[in-house]
């Protein structure tokens, strides 16, 4: 077995959803793109229903990689992503190979617990969360990014992922017709400058 963290993924409101399949393409399509730009250790898979796979090779990436997601697929369609930090290996069967360890242990008990405080009231706006060790910071962080995800426009969404993507803020103004100056303080105000910080911290 490797150390890894491993990543579920499943897509919000699914069963309500006109074209679940459409829906599985586009999500497919934005981890296909992650993995182009940071590779996964796994990259990503189809599974059972809605549900992806893959596997980081350790946390800064994962959170890069969830991040990105939460940016890229907020609600077209939403995601949910359970990171589980851990032993993973996968073992053969007749219907091909299966994933195991306490890293996809923990990446299921992540999952449903993202699930459940998206539930709540209080905690509606979470969609991702990490069981492994040590995890009071790294759940706090998430809990913090969540919230600024939610609440950004979806112009702002898509600046803060290009920042992720390694885009300058002169290449993102280009792109949306504006000025560096209005990209700037977008970032700054939406929260995305921040996310793009934490993520060049946690690789340094």
């Amino acid at each position: 077995m490797s150390d890894g963290i491993a990543i579920l993924v499943d897509i919000v409101g699914s069963r309500g959803l006109a074209d679940r399949q459409a829906a599985q393409g586009r999500v497919e399509a934005v981890f296909a793109r992650i993995h182009e730009l940071r590779p996964f250790r796994e990259p990503a898979r189809a599974t059972t229903g809605d549900e992806l796979q893959a596997v980081s090779g350790d946390l800064a990436h994962a959170l890069w990689a969830s991040g990105l997601a939460r940016l890229r697929l907020h609600d077209d369609p939403g995601v949910r992503l359970g990171l589980g930090a851990g032993e993973f290996a996968r073992v053969d069967t007749r219907d091909g190979s299966v994933p195991d360890g306490s890293a996809w242990w923990n990446a299921r008990a992540a999952i449903d617990r993202a699930h459940e405080l998206g539930q709540r009231r209080s905690t509606g706006f979470v969609r991702c969360w990490y069981v492994g060790p040590h995890p009071e910071g790294t759940t706090s962080y998430l809990l913090l990014r969540d919230d600024a995800v939610a609440r950004m426009t979806d112009e702002e969404r898509t600046l803060a992922a290009g920042r992720l993507e390694g885009r300058s803020q002169e290449q993102l103004a280009e792109e949306a017709g504006v000025t560096q100056s209005a990209v700037s303080q977008r970032l700054a105000r939406s929260g995305g400058r921040a996310l793009d910080l934490a993520d060049r911290e946690s690789r340094a």
